[in-house]
């Protein structure tokens, strides 16, 4: 009994110690990825005025990725859903170019790529864990144990939902539909580690400035009867931009696999670029763009707010395919804010709406279509919208996860 209390002991020690290195780890990424792109793209300006700007530094971070891909022969780093299946059916990921993952992740970042930080924060925590235990005896015999745990905890504090970390492993949208939450000791255990991550990167904010988080929607009272009857409209054009993210991965991965290394990372580094100097809210991941709407979202034209989500997710495609690689979380929802934005000016021009819960809807649909994951899109939005839209939003997305799995195989296969 002793030995088991002390085993027990020493495991919940390790997973409050593990969200600490993960909280550590992810306030690291963001603070170098924010020092940089403040440099190249706030400070360097200011000394050195170029023509195109964007497509010369979109384009020389496509010869960067290109380079190390093609001489390291290294494409990391890995999407999410990889790093998961890895972990969850090899019981392995590899650590040994760890040190190549690390510029691969945030050069894309820093150079404005339309992808998000969650891909490769998962990567450098599942090489953290099978380091640990390939090292520390023992951790060994539960690597993919705390592997899972440590994913979970990032994608929580990343996204500053704990109940996304939760929710995205658990939903599995394979053809099973298996939905496992964590139970008794490993929902514990998962606590300790979240409580470390948040911990120490609350500290370390507060100390040193730095990380990700977008503001709240505040709440309306400007509900009406007429936002009943535009909910078709919502789903309708949520459905069909998420539709159009199917169909553009697959267009952009039928095209950029038939150039080869080196010069498809340069071609989409020059595509980046190009669509970034007519659109530039179409760049980076789309978190501060966000912000940027919510505050003046009106100073647009409706039109062009539909263009940009469309064009956003085209770019997010083409990034992630031609190896500007990241992750689609935050261009996903940048796309559903700024299509409920452009949806909702124009229905404003007949009707009254409620514009916040026009974007909460539409962007929930959207989400759901991309990920299939209703409960993980609520737990993800729950830190966006206000809670008397809860409802609506899982109801969005879970109509969207419907889309016919026939048509989506047709176009993301």
């Amino acid at each position: 009994m002793k030995v088991k209390s002390k085993n027990n002991i020493t495991l919940y020690l390790f997973c409050l110690v593990l969200g600490i290195c993960v909280g550590l780890i992810i306030w690291l990424l963001l603070k170098v990825m924010s020092v940089g792109t403040d440099f190249i793209w706030k400070t360097v300006p200011t000394y050195l005025s170029l023509p195109f700007y964007p497509v010369i530094i979109c384009t020389l971070c496509g010869v960067l990725m290109g380079f190390i891909h093609k001489h390291f022969h290294n494409d990391y780093p890995d999407e999410l859903q990889t790093v998961m299946y890895k972990v969850k059916n090899e019981k392995y990921y590899p650590y040994d170019k760890v040190l190549l993952i690390i510029p691969s992740i945030l050069l894309p970042l820093i150079c404005g790529a339309s992808v998000g930080p969650e891909a490769g924060l998962t990567c450098l925590v599942a090489c953290l864990c099978y380091w640990v235990g390939d090292n520390i005896k023992f951790a060994k015999a539960n690597s993919a144990k705390y592997t899972t745990v440590g994913m979970s905890v990032a994608l929580g504090l990343l996204f500053h939902s704990p109940l996304f970390g939760i929710f995205e492993p658990a939903e599995d949208n394979d053809d099973e539909n298996i939905f496992k939450l964590p139970r008794g000791n490993n929902l514990f255990l998962y606590a300790l580690a979240i409580v470390g991550a948040l911990g120490v990167y609350a500290l370390l904010s507060a100390m040193f400035g730095g990380g990700l988080g977008m503001s709240r929607f505040s709440e309306t009272n400007t509900f009406s009867p007429a936002d009943y009857a535009m909910i078709i409209v919502y789903i309708s054009a949520g459905a069909l931009l998420g539709i159009l993210y199917h169909i553009f991965n697959k267009f952009a991965g039928i095209i950029f696999s038939k150039i080869p290394v080196f010069w498809r990372e340069i071609t989409g580094g020059l595509l980046l670029g190009l669509v970034g100097t007519i659109l530039p809210l179409t760049m980076f991941s789309g978190e501060s763009q966000t912000q940027d709407l919510m505050e003046g979202f009106m100073e647009y034209s409706p039109w062009l707010l539909i263009l940009v989500a469309v064009v956003k997710l085209f770019v997010t495609s083409s990034c992630i395919s031609s190896g500007l690689k990241g992750g689609h979380f935050f261009p996903l929802i940048f796309s559903g804010i700024s299509l409920g934005y452009g949806v909702t000016m124009l229905a404003s021009n007949f009707i009254q709406v409620d514009y916040v819960f026009g974007v909460a809807v539409v962007t929930a649909v959207v989400l759901g279509v991309a990920m299939k994951k209703p409960f993980a899109v609520t737990a993800l939005l729950f830190i966006l919208f206000p809670i008397k839209d809860i409802f609506w939003i899982f109801t969005a997305a879970a109509v969207g996860s419907r889309i016919p799995a026939v048509f989506l195989k047709k176009t993301a296969s």
